[in-house]
């Protein structure tokens, strides 16, 4: 059963090559972790297309490039990253004056004795 499902595979993967190669041209055909992919174009778009040959996948990035998460990483690291100094730098004064002055961090005593009563009146 085997050898049927193999040879079936085969036919569906040489049809569905026909068929990449009827709708657009192929300009480039690459490698990428030992997946084999190729690069299309849509005349409609009037632009390349990706499609891996092993998995039927058909994107619009190029997946040499990546998805771009890790320019996203880095912006958002570089937006934030002064935020996140501030918030340490005044988590540390704190943890100072908790340690070396623990008397600023206490509300103040109240007076002894109340509000005097003003004279002459």
């Amino acid at each position: 059963m085997s050898a049927v499902a193999a040879t079936l595979g085969a036919a569906m993967l040489a049809v569905a090559d026909a068929a990449q190669k009827s709708s657009g041209a192929i300009q480039q055909e690459f490698s990428l972790n030992g997946k084999l992919w190729r690069q299309l174009y849509n005349a409609e778009r009037q632009a390349p297309y990706f499609y891996n040959v092993e998995t039927a996948e058909a994107q619009w990035n190029d997946p040499r490039k990546g998805d771009g998460t890790e320019k996203t990483w880095l912006a958002s690291l570089v937006l934030f990253a002064p935020f996140i100094v501030v918030f340490l730098m005044g988590a540390a004064y704190l943890l100072y004056i908790k340690i070396h002055h623990p008397d600023f961090l206490q509300p103040p005593k109240k007076a002894k004795g109340g509000m005097r009563k003003a004279r002459g009146k």
